[in-house]
Formats: C-alpha cells, structure tokens, sequence
C-alpha cells in the first residue's frame, strides 16, 4: 500500500470532486447545504439543552421548585424541536452518501466496461485486485467515509465554537489549554495510530476479497474440482486465505486496543 502523501490527496479529491461538477452538483450541492443548515441548528440546541441541564442541576440544589418545574418545560420544548431536526440531518447525510455512491458505481461500471477494460484486469496482475470488489465495497466505504469525515469536521468545528464560547466566559486559560490538549491529541493519534490502522483496514478488505474470491471460484468450478478429487487441496487454499484473514484482524484489534486506552487515558 502507498504511503500516506501528497498524490494520494491529490487522487482522493479527483475522486470526489468528480461528483461534485456532475451533472447532479446542484443536487448534490444543495443536500449538502441543507444537512450543514441542520448540522448548526441541532449543535446550537445542543448548547441550549446544556445551559439548561445546568440550570436544572442548579434549581434542584437551591431546592427552588418553581425555577426546576419551569427548567423543565424549556428543555422539553427545546427537545420537541431538537428531535425532528436530528433525525432529519441523519436522514438527509444518508440519502446524499447513497446518491454519491449509485453516481460514483455506475461511472466506474461503465468504465469497467469500456475497452474491454474487464478482460485487461483480469489477464494482467498488476496493483489492481479483485475489482469486482473495489466496484461493490470500496466505492461504498469511499462515499459515506469520506462524507461522515466531511460532517465530523463541521459538527465538531460548529461545537467547538458554540462551546468555546460558553468556557471562554468562565475561563480563557482554560479554553486555551482545552485546544493545545486536542490538537497535541489529534496529532498523536494520526501520526502514530492513524498511519498503521489505515495500513491494517487497506489489508484487511484485500485478504477478505481474497477470500470472498476463492469462495466464489470452487461454486464456479464445482465441477471440475469433484471430477479431479481436488477437495482437500481447495480446502487447504481456502483456510490459507482465512489465515491471513485472521492474522491480520488480529493485529488490528491490538492496535485499536492500544488507541482506545489512549484515548481514555
């Protein structure tokens, strides 16, 4: 697998950009506006259902029975908002991943299809394997990774900002030190975590197709495998693609054993 660098942005965003200038950008375009419209009016709510969760906490303290009924009432009325707005954020994220995947998997069918490109990629043995999968399973995990990464991004700029706001009046030094914290986080855990698990996922859908494939290939060959008594031997191939599988799985399991404790450290 290519390391981690500047082409393999370069790559990722003619990818993705390439829907974005189709002919359905103005769709496109506009669902994602609308699921960000969304985005910043559940995280202000959020910041709203907060104060109040403080305010409650507050009147049960002071024991002032009057002030928590009243609580109550705004932090139900918030949430009667707040729930429809959430749901249909979630909802319309989904729809415009599915969109960009159904756009992104016919533009790759047909290109697999064009030239002949199919027999090429089968007689030659090259980087590229198993495109039938990479056509059913990566153009999947492309679409909706790389639009939740997007949505994460924004969500969590949007809370920072809607909550930064709120420290910034108890304690500046404490905001500042609450930002050095993440950034000194997010660096570690990209640069140390990020680079091998990214490493361990790419071998991990690779040894599954892999496997998927050999699967696959004895019900097409049944016949030949019974005429010739070649079941032992496709059986041993099949449970050296399932060794490799497993091996690799758990290697990733420890290194996202070892993420997990740092990041609840």
């Amino acid at each position: 697998m290519e390391r981690f660098n500047l082409k393999v942005l370069q790559r990722f965003w003619t990818i993705a950009i390439s829907y974005w200038n189709s002919e359905e950008k103005w769709q496109a375009r506009g669902l994602l506006l609308l699921v960000m419209v969304l985005s910043l009016g559940y995280t202000g709510l959020s910041v709203v259902l907060n104060n109040r969760r403080g305010v409650m906490i507050s009147a049960l303290s002071a024991q002032d029975e009057a002030r928590f009924w009243q609580t109550i009432l705004i932090f139900l009325g918030v949430l009667v908002a707040y729930a429809p707005i959430f749901a249909g954020y979630t909802y319309l994220r989904d729809r415009l991943g599915l969109q960009w995947r159904r756009w992104l998997t016919h533009r790759y069918v047909d290109q697999y299809f064009e030239h002949r490109a199919y027999y090429t990629l089968n007689t030659m043995h090259g980087e590229i394997d198993n495109p039938d999968q990479r056509i059913a399973e990566d153009v999947k995990s492309f679409t909706q990774e790389s639009l939740t990464f997007l949505l994460i991004m924004v969500d969590s700029l949007l809370g920072i900002i809607a909550f930064s706001s709120v420290l910034w009046r108890i304690s500046t030094p404490l905001v500042l030190f609450l930002v050095f914290y993440a950034v000194l986080g997010t660096l570690v855990t990209v640069g140390i975590f990020g680079k091998a698990l990214v490493r361990l996922n790419f071998e991990q859908l690779k040894k599954e197709a892999n496997l998927r494939f050999g699967l696959v290939r004895i019900r097409e060959n049944a016949e030949s495998i019974a005429f010739y008594r070649g079941e032992q031997q496709e059986a041993d191939q099949v449970k050296h693609r399932f060794g490799e599988v497993f091996e690799n799985f758990k290697h990733l399991i420890i290194w996202q054993l070892n993420l997990n404790m740092f990041a609840n450290a």
